[in-house]
């Protein structure tokens, strides 16, 4: 992490000085379910939890539910926050620019999986299965990583006791954006979407029986039609709280939480 970015992140509540350090816990942890918690996990500490939030590795090998949670919390991020159709191209264009600090959600990903020595087995496994990640959504894969993108993914090796490069080509089964929320839902509850602010746009939605991502990208619909102005709708599930402000993008069709022009990068 560089000086500038570090003074950076001193102004945030995801600088892993002023949190608690990521370490392993329990998947039966009070308040998560057993198929999501990692996932869980991040959400609260996006929210600002100072509880235990990812597993960490720390030299020690992690069994098979750390290890999914592990991976699906970072993926997570990546096409169900920032709406990237392609991870791999994002966070190598995110590299190339220097990796600026300044939004929330990749400052977050390099105060762990950067610090962590992991992000770039991650950044190598997306680009690697470029095609299979992109072709999984409905508009079919997108432009293929360059050849010295595919030559610096081949010569990254696998972090100690996590195996995402190693085994098939897909080994934490990571999903698309609906995949990864599906288990973000209010069980026998209708969602919500209501608008608080017609002049600035701005809205509530609370999640129901479906996975949040799908149910909110299907209602977006509802809402009257602003343009060129952009809705900004504030996610909450009634277990985990406030999952985000979304906005979605008449570029990409996609939902997403940040500056457009970084949920651009992935897309």
């Amino acid at each position: 992490m560089t000086a500038a970015m570090e003074r950076k992140l001193d102004h945030t509540h995801f600088n892993p000085r002023k949190m608690d350090r990521f370490r392993l816990v329990d998947s039966e942890l009070s308040g998560t379910t057993s198929d999501s918690w990692g996932i869980e996990l991040v959400v609260r500490a996006l929210a600002g939890s100072r509880a235990p939030v990812l597993p960490d590795t720390s030299g020690r090998a992690i069994d098979r539910t750390q290890y999914l949670a592990y991976w699906h919390g970072l993926h997570y991020l990546a096409v169900a926050r920032l709406g990237w159709r392609d991870p791999g191209r994002g966070f190598r264009a995110w590299r190339k620019r220097g990796r600026p600090p300044g939004d929330e959600t990749l400052d977050f990903i390099w105060s762990v999986w950067g610090a962590d020595s992991n992000l770039d087995a991650y950044v190598a496994w997306a680009t690697l299965n470029h095609q299979a990640i992109t072709s999984a959504d409905p508009g079919g894969p997108a432009k293929p990583p360059s050849e010295s993108a595919l030559q610096w993914a081949r010569g990254i090796e696998d972090p100690s006791n996590l195996g995402l490069l190693s085994g098939d080509s897909n080994p934490p089964h990571l999903g698309r954006a609906s995949d990864e929320t599906e288990s973000i839902r209010d069980e026998g509850r209708k969602s919500v979407l209501t608008i608080t602010d017609a002049v600035r746009h701005r809205g509530i939605f609370i999640t129901g029986s479906r996975g949040f991502y799908e149910d909110l990208a299907t209602r977006w619909g509802e809402l009257p039609d602003v343009a060129p102005n952009d809705w900004r709708i504030d996610v909450f599930n009634r277990r985990l709280g406030f999952l985000g402000t979304y906005r979605f993008s008449r570029a990409t069709g996609r939902l997403f939480v940040g500056r457009h022009a970084v949920h651009m990068l992935g897309n």
